[in-house]
């Protein structure tokens, strides 16, 4: 799996959708380290994993 961040076309740090499937945690935001410190501060709390969904530009400015 290619991991590796692309630029963003509009310079602006892309947006994640940070969702748990073992618990109801839900949280939006910007750039895959925060992302990354998200799920790992989760992980060690809960024991779960977290999913990442990058939400597309055109629904994280409505």
């Amino acid at each position: 799996m290619d991991t590796r961040e692309k630029p963003a076309d509009s310079g602006q740090p892309k947006q994640f959708l940070v969702k748990c499937n073992g618990c109801s945690f839900e949280r939006t935001t910007a750039g895959r380290e925060e992302v990354t410190q998200i799920g790992n501060d989760h992980r060690r709390e809960t024991g779960h994993e977290l999913v990442a969904l990058e939400v597309p530009p055109s629904i994280g400015s409505s």
